[in-house]
């Protein structure tokens, strides 16, 4: 039985919600996740001095894979919030620190998870879950397989296919 893959709609939704004091965190992580395709750690690591603010935001994503990824209008705005909200201190910092301390991998799965339940989802979410579905809307969306495999960071087409086969079964 393939996994089961939200559709964009549901996508938005994971990361639209108000029940938390930490919302914005929450709800910024999971658009960016989402909406850029990029990987959990990168996503984490995120600092305020790898986001571009001009007419349409941009990251430039640093490390082994290193790209420079467009940020949609949803996934920006939530990003945005999150800054306003004080979600960042220097700019070396994470922008994903409360209190001193990076959120880690797990509770943002554990977040994730929660949400699918909340929205009800046949299966739990994970993140590869948001990636196989950025990566599925962006071939919707006539982006060439290329591009997307770029923008996801990685370094052929063959291992998007790779990464799609296995997220799908």
């Amino acid at each position: 039985m393939p996994r089961f893959l939200p559709s964009s709609e549901q996508c938005i939704a994971l990361s639209s919600f108000d029940d938390r004091p930490d919302a914005a965190l929450f709800n910024a992580a999971f658009g960016l996740l989402y909406g850029t395709g990029m990987y959990l750690n990168e996503m984490l690591g995120l600092r305020r001095i790898d986001i571009a603010i001009a007419e349409r935001m941009r990251l430039d994503i640093s490390g082994f894979r290193a790209r420079t990824l467009p940020v949609p209008k949803g996934a920006a705005d939530r990003l945005m919030q999150l800054l306003g909200d004080g979600g960042a201190g220097p700019k070396d910092a994470s922008i994903f620190q409360r209190n001193g301390k990076t959120i880690v991998d797990m509770i943002v799965v554990y977040e994730l998870k929660r949400r699918s339940r909340l929205l009800g989802f046949p299966t739990e979410l994970g993140t590869t879950g948001l990636r196989a579905a950025f990566a599925r809307d962006m071939a919707n969306r006539q982006t060439p397989i290329e591009i997307i495999a770029h923008m996801m960071g990685y370094l052929s087409v063959n291992q998007l296919q790779a990464f799609l086969t296995r997220a799908a079964s």
